[in-house]
């Protein structure tokens, strides 16, 4: 939103990239169906199931990897031609792997000097990192529900490899739709989305949008937004949250509106408490929490944990007793004060990360005490000493550099023994405890 400004644009909507890519490919205009979007970039790995309705878009499901990518692709290529042709592991060879990559997408092989590769030693290569991401498609399908889908979107420059296409085929058996450029499929999307917001012409549905961010206060008073500001409705968006204590048997949820990053400067909408949840150890319960958003802007919460099948939802209208002014108001602080509670979240984040880590180790400790000497737990007692004095100091910097202390100087001594009693608390658990 930001930079949209900064650059002189008008922001008309936000859209989701996955749904961009389809609006890209005309799905838009009054198709149904189910499109699984494969996004291959130069660092990450993403992968949407989106379900168009009557001309709406809903991304029901997600997953990806943000340590995979193009640039892997490369560096295996890379790895080959040092051990094959002796060359040093430079940029210039790096650079090599990429003129390769990119000549084998369309040539079946590639000769510079006294190099050459082909494109079956390319595929070879490359064939365990387009299995996983073809893996992850296949647990994003699970995670939806495994419905039927219509069509692979493909997004991104390095889908252009044929090896990404026939094996996505080979495992869904539909349609690839890969007539666009993928670098330009989410950028174009977007452009005729906006194209028919300022003059429409088409039998698209134009339809509302949020006009502040909705989310609910996690641990610490921190905000999770879950629908973003400007997104179009009637939206869908489910994510998973856990507990943060042992032996928590209800969650309260407090659902907010504003941009802030803080709870106690966003508008306060609504409260309600999921209770009857199984006591366990904190982060083993998963609670799926759910924010819809209808076409009249009626927003649904639902919170459901699993293990008790237990769940409660709740109705609440957003924009009932506010009016425009009040809005651009909010987002007017939220803009003034975007600095200052970024650095405060920070903060927070950095406080609960080692309040976490010292009520882990500590425990552990209790459970160590035959295994650790009195020496490792003075160590280990002084390194959390020196967390918890960052951690009243609210220094943040001091905070993450006691805890990069803790874990350089406990990792290789006491890792193993720390291992024994993770394995032994786990042993005697069932598979949903564990999940």
């Amino acid at each position: 939103m930001l930079a949209a400004k900064i650059a002189g644009f008008e922001v008309l909507r936000l859209i989701a990239e996955p749904t961009a890519a389809a609006y890209a490919y005309g799905l838009n205009k009054n198709q149904k169906g189910c499109y699984l979007v494969y996004d291959l970039g130069g660092g990450t790995f993403d992968v949407s199931i989106l379900n168009i309705q009557e001309g709406i878009f809903q991304v029901i499901a997600t997953n990806g990897d943000n340590m995979l990518g193009g640039n892997d692709i490369d560096i295996v290529i890379t790895q080959y031609l040092c051990n094959k042709f002796d060359l040093p592991n430079s940029i210039d060879t790096l650079q090599l792997a990429k003129k390769a990559k990119e000549t084998l997408t369309y040539k079946d092989s590639f000769n510079n000097d006294n190099i050459s590769i082909s494109k079956q030693i390319l595929e070879q290569l490359i064939l365990p990192l387009v299995g996983r991401t073809i893996n992850i498609a296949q647990e994003c399908l699970e995670q939806a529900g495994n419905p039927n889908i219509d069509g692979v979107i493909l997004v991104g420059g390095a889908t252009r490899i044929p090896l990404i296409k026939d094996e996505l085929y080979k495992a869904f058996k539909i349609d690839i739709l890969s007539d666009i450029d993928p670098d330009k499929a989410v950028v174009w999307g977007a452009a005729l989305q906006a194209e028919n917001l300022i003059a429409p012409h088409t039998n698209s549905l134009l339809i509302d949008v949020v006009p502040l961010s909705l989310g609910m206060e996690l641990y610490g008073g921190i905000v999770e937004k879950i629908i973003m500001h400007n997104t179009p409705i009637p939206i869908s968006v489910v994510k998973e949250f856990t507990t943060y204590v042992d032996n928590q048997t209800g969650i309260q949820f407090h659902i907010l509106q504003g941009e802030r990053e803080m709870a106690a400067d966003c508008r306060s909408l609504a409260r309600f408490e999921l209770k009857g949840l199984p006591p366990m150890k904190a982060g083993y319960i998963r609670v799926e929490v759910t924010f819809a958003i209808d076409a009249d802007g009626i927003l649904s919460v639902s919170a459901y944990e699993k293990i008790s099948n237990t769940s409660h939802a709740i109705e609440v209208k957003p924009n009932h007793g506010i009016d425009k002014t009040e809005i651009d108001i909010m987002l007017e602080n939220a803009y003034k004060n975007a600095k200052i509670d970024y650095t405060t979240r920070l903060l927070q984040e950095a406080v609960i990360e080692a309040e976490a880590l010292i009520f882990s180790i500590e425990r552990a400790i209790t459970e160590l005490t035959t295994l650790l000497s009195e020496s490792e737990i003075s160590i280990i007692n002084s390194l959390l000493d020196n967390i918890k004095e960052a951690v009243h100091a609210r220094d943040r910097i001091l905070i993450n550099n006691s805890i990069k202390e803790f874990k350089s100087k406990t990792k290789k001594s006491m890792y193993t023994k720390f291992n024994i009693i993770i394995n032994d608390l786990l042993k005697d658990k069932n598979i949903n405890q564990i999940k």
